[in-house]
């Protein structure tokens, strides 16, 4: 689960961190749970250095582009590795096509520090690891 920021700019990279490290965790558990009980062979797992600038400035936020350029590539990986599978989503449009998984993260980067942007996107990554647990407990891997 992930915490939410209360806008205090003093424990604003400590929540980040923290959030972005049970996301990679999650993400990294979910790729060896496919690839060790579904057998669907995947490099996907993220390896990236949470180490942020002590200051939030312009490198940091070049750190978190970055990072974020990493989760879009190794999530759009996974996305169509689970598309094109027999682990299809089961759920269909109004046409009869399966839904496809969907584990992108849209986030706009400015200087300003929002507290309801930023809790937006740990609202997001929830989903995307609810999404996983989802997948798991329908596929019989439960947690």
């Amino acid at each position: 689960m992930m915490k939410t920021w209360d806008g205090n700019l003093e424990n604003f990279k400590s929540v980040l961190v923290d959030n972005f490290k049970t996301y990679v965790e999650t993400f990294n558990k979910f790729c060896n749970w496919i690839d060790d009980y579904l057998f669907l062979k995947n490099d996907y797992e993220i390896s990236v250095s949470l180490d942020f600038p002590s200051v939030v400035n312009r490198d940091f936020y070049n750190e978190l582009c970055d990072l974020f350029q990493i989760f879009q590539q190794k999530s759009s990986y996974l996305e169509n590795k689970l598309n094109h599978s027999s682990y299809k989503s089961q759920e269909l449009d109004e046409k009869g096509h399966p839904i496809p998984y969907d584990f992108s993260i849209d986030f706009d980067f400015d200087l300003d520090i929002n507290k309801d942007k930023y809790n937006e996107l740990y609202k997001r990554l929830d989903e995307i690891l609810t999404a996983f647990n989802l997948f798991k407990n329908t596929y019989g891997g439960g947690n």
